[in-house]
């Protein structure tokens, strides 16, 4: 829906695909691959990536690709036009570089009277709401994860396409201290196992905060089937609950005495602070268990026994 693609289905393309990152806007796709893509930071003019250069070539003009010559000097005219279009909205944030947990304002400077925004960052993309002021329109957004953060804002004309601009903001880190991973078993311990689903607690605490994200938290086993279930989390701690399904561990066990489970666990935290484990657990049947009262038993049997014998061989 960008003002680019006002008017126009399509671009003479031949060449190669781009890799646009989300602060960029694709407006042109060639068999799901992006060929044509479109950013502006937070003023003056804009950037325009394409692929291809046939656009701009006499044959193009001239009609004899399968695109008309008239959507050809249509998308050209787009381009001239964003040069002024552009100028339409601005964008300003409080703060280029801050600190995980800190708020960062968001000023619009425009007429428009339809925005639209969203923040990415290391662990995904959240939308921003706006509020409207004197002079535009105004967000906040409190910062999630340390690293590189994009501020993408988009302004809808009143033709219905739109407009766009970008921030980038840095957070920094407030500590340094990795995870740690407190795992229900140690390492290379034995767990005895008689029926049901097998299940392993992995405990992961930090200093500052952790948050359940597969960018922040990679588990994988050589077993297959298994199942990860949050069992807690709060800002500082996640419980895991890892399982292996009572068919899963059966079926191991079905024609050998024991298997074992090789578990990796990489962490980070909201500041990047990294961990990496590598557990090794061994499965192993369960015997018969015979608790204190069934000990009683067995012994209270065989003294009588003993006893009843005793007393028939007197009497022989």
């Amino acid at each position: 829906d960008h003002i680019l693609t006002r008017n126009v289905t399509g671009i003479p393309f031949y060449g190669v695909a781009l890799n646009v990152k989300e602060t960029g806007m694709v407006i042109a796709e060639y068999e799901g691959s992006p060929i044509a893509a479109v950013c502006a930071l937070e003023q003056g003019g804009f950037a325009l990536i394409i692929a291809t250069n046939f656009i701009f070539d006499n044959w193009a003009f001239g009609g004899l690709y399968p695109v008309s010559a008239k959507e050809v000097k249509q998308f050209i005219t787009n381009i001239i036009d964003l040069a002024t279009t552009q100028h339409e909205i601005t964008l300003a944030v409080s703060s280029k570089t801050t600190k995980i947990g800190e708020k960062v304002t968001i000023e619009v400077y425009t007429k428009l009277d339809k925005i639209r925004g969203h923040v990415t960052d290391y662990i995904g993309m959240v939308d921003i709401q706006f509020t409207a002021t004197d002079t535009g329109w105004m967000a906040s957004h409190t910062t999630r994860v340390v690293g590189d953060t994009s501020i993408f804002v988009k302004g809808i004309l009143d033709n219905g396409y739109s407009i766009h601009r970008v921030s980038f903001i840095t957070v920094e880190k407030i500590e340094s201290n990795s995870p740690r991973i407190i795992p229900q078993y140690d390492n290379e311990s034995t767990i005895y196992y008689s029926r049901g689903n097998l299940t392993i607690v992995i405990a992961i605490k930090d200093d500052y905060g952790v948050l359940y994200n597969e960018k922040l938290v990679k588990i994988s086993t050589n077993v297959t089937e298994t199942i990860i279930e949050v069992l807690e989390t709060n800002k500082t701690t996640i419980v895991l609950q890892i399982i292996l399904p009572e068919s899963i561990v059966s079926d191991l066990l079905s024609s050998k005495k024991s298997f074992s489970i090789q578990l990796s666990i990489e962490v980070k935290d909201l500041n990047l602070n990294k961990l990496e484990k590598n557990y090794l657990f061994y499965v192993a049947k369960k015997g018969i268990e015979i608790s204190p009262v069934m000990v009683a038993v067995i012994i209270g049997i065989v003294l009588i026994i003993a006893v009843v014998v005793a007393l028939k061989s007197r009497k022989k």
